[in-house]
C-alpha cells in the first residue's frame, strides 16, 4: 500500500483525507509514477479509481508519461480552468441532498407535479447523493469562457461525456448558447472544442508539451482535479496558485488552494515548531480582491495597494523568500 508514513505504519487507507485523488495522484504522476512504499523509499505505483470516467482521463496522462517521459515545467504551456460551481451546482460534497437508506428499498428525484424525473435502487447502508446544476450557472459558466477565450486568445476545450446523461444535457445546452453567440458576432476568433475528458486530456497534454495554453472549461469535479494536476506538474503545487470565482451578481471570489499539504504542515509545526505554509496565493489573491474594489468602486487607493502589493510579490519571488522544508531554514515568520 502506498504509504502517508513509513516510519509509524500509517497507510492511504487508515483515514480518507490523508490520500486523495485531486492532491496525491498528481504527485504520484510528477515523481514519474512513483510513491512511497511501506520500505520508506519511492517505488513504482498503481493507480486505483473507481470510476468509469475521470480514470480514463488519468490514464491518459499515465500512458502519455511512459510514452514521451516527464514533462519539462521550463518548457510546458499552461492550463487555465473554468469551473461550473455557481448556485451550488454540481455540488459533491456533503450537503442536504446526501441520503443514507436505512433499508433496501428506491429513492425518486420527483418534480412539484409528480412526475418522477429519475430513481434508482438503493441498499441499506448505500450513501445516495444527487446535485442540481441550474440553467443560469450553465448559461454563465459558457459566457465565462468565451470570455476567457477572447481575453487571452487560447482555446477552449469543454470536457463533457456523452455517454453520461447529465453531460448530455449540459453539451445541448453548450451547443444552444454557442450557437446563439456565432449568431450575435460574439465568437469571432474563438476557438472551441467539445469532447469526452480522455480525448480532451489527450488532446490538452499535446500542446502542453508543445509550450501552449489552453483553457479547459469543466464541471465542478473535474475543476478541482485539473486545478491541482496541472499547477503541480507545471509549479509543484497549487498552493501557490490563484483561483478567481466571477459571480453571476458581479462580484469575485479569490482564493488558493493548500495542495493537500495542510496535515503534514500541521504535523511539522507540533513536533518541531517549524511552519511552512506559504502565502503566496493569498498574497494573489489580495491582490485581485483589490483590483475588484478599484472596478466597481473608482477607489485609487485600492488600484495603488493592488499595483504595490503585486509588486511585493514579484519582490518575494524574486528574492526567494518563500519557507524551507527544513528546520533551521526560513519558515512561515520570515
Amino acid at each position: 500500500l502506498y504509504m502517508v508514513d513509513s516510519d509509524k505504519g500509517i497507510t492511504n487507507l487508515h483515514r480518507p483525507n490523508d490520500v486523495i485523488i485531486d492532491a496525491s495522484v498528481p504527485a504520484v504522476i510528477k515523481n514519474g509514477l512513483k510513491g512511497w512504499g511501506p520500505s520508506g523509499e519511492v517505488e513504482d505505483t498503481v493507480i486505483t479509481i473507481p470510476d468509469r470516467t475521470y480514470a480514463t482521463m488519468y490514464k491518459e496522462i499515465v500512458e502519455d508519461i511512459k510514452v514521451r517521459g516527464q514533462f519539462d515545467p521550463t518548457k510546458v504551456g499552461t492550463v487555465q480552468n473554468i469551473g461550473l460551481m455557481a448556485m451550488k451546482a454540481e455540488e459533491y460534497g456533503s450537503h442536504d441532498k446526501t441520503f443514507f437508506p436505512e433499508e433496501d428499498g428506491v429513492i425518486k428525484v420527483v418534480d412539484d407535479q409528480g412526475k418522477v424525473l429519475m430513481e434508482h435502487k438503493v441498499n441499506k447502508g448505500d450513501i445516495y447523493r444527487s446535485c442540481i446544476t441550474k440553467d443560469i450557472a450553465i448559461k454563465d459558466w459558457i459566457k465565462l469562457a468565451v470570455r476567457r477565450a477572447k481575453e487571452t486568445g487560447y482555446p477552449i476545450v469543454f470536457w463533457l461525456d456523452r455517454s453520461r446523461p447529465h453531460d448530455k444535457n449540459l453539451i445541448k445546452i453548450v451547443k444552444e448558447e454557442l450557437k446563439k453567440m456565432e449568431e450575435a458576432g460574439e465568437l469571432e476568433g474563438v476557438e472551441y472544442y467539445i469532447m469526452p475528458p480522455q480525448d480532451a486530456m489527450k488532446f490538452t497534454l499535446k500542446r502542453f508539451r508543445e509550450g501552449k495554453n489552453t483553457i479547459a472549461v469543466t464541471g465542478n469535479v473535474l475543476r478541482d482535479y485539473l486545478t491541482d494536476l496541472f499547477p503541480i506538474i507545471e509549479v509543484g503545487t497549487s498552493a501557490r496558485c490563484l483561483s478567481i470565482v466571477p459571480l453571476i451578481a458581479g462580484g469575485g471570489l479569490y482564493e488558493t488552494g493548500a495542495g493537500g499539504s495542510a496535515p503534514r504542515h500541521v504535523q511539522q509545526f507540533v513536533k518541531e515548531g517549524h511552519l511552512r505554509w506559504d502565502s503566496l496565493g493569498e498574497f494573489l489573491a489580495f491582490v485581485e480582491s483589490l483590483k475588484q474594489v478599484y472596478k466597481q468602486t473608482g477607489n485609487k487607493r485600492a488600484k495603488i495597494l493592488a499595483d504595490t502589493l503585486s509588486d511585493a510579490v514579484r519582490d518575494y519571488l524574486n528574492n526567494d523568500k518563500t519557507p524551507k522544508r527544513k528546520v533551521g531554514q526560513l519558515d512561515t515568520r520570515g
